[in-house]
């Protein structure tokens, strides 16, 4: 994810709020040119309506997949256990980064299973 060691705790403040939104928008951004995605592709495949998030956790190694009919989309968001960020640290970025993606996607079914996804594994 983002590779931040510490985490700041939101005042409530705009511009707490403003600049971590910002942060997680320029990390979809980075993820989309890693992946080699445009935006507008990822999107019309999340929206197709078989979009789903697939999570794996064993032997020290995290990893969450999108994917839909076709596959994979993208590339995946995965943890190491040695890597020095915390596993609440990575779900709780993969969380944002997600409900960050939710909220451009068009599909009530895509933000459904977001939600799902963030409510069951990261708020639980």
């Amino acid at each position: 994810m983002n590779g931040r060691q510490s985490r700041k705790i939101l005042s409530g403040k705009g511009k707490e709020w403003s600049e971590e939104s910002a942060a997680f928008m320029e990390l979809f951004t980075q993820w989309l040119t890693m992946s080699g995605l445009k935006r507008t592709e990822f999107l019309n495949r999340a929206d197709r309506g078989r979009f789903k998030i697939c999570f794996h956790r064993e032997d020290g190694t995290a990893k969450i997949v999108l994917e839909d009919e076709a596959g994979t989309i993208g590339e995946p968001f995965v943890w190491w256990e040695d890597s020095g960020i915390a596993f609440e640290n990575y779900m709780m970025d993969a969380g944002f980064l997600l409900l960050h993606i939710g909220s451009l996607c068009r599909s009530e079914t895509a933000k459904k299973e977001i939600n799902d996804f963030v409510i069951a594994n990261v708020l639980k």
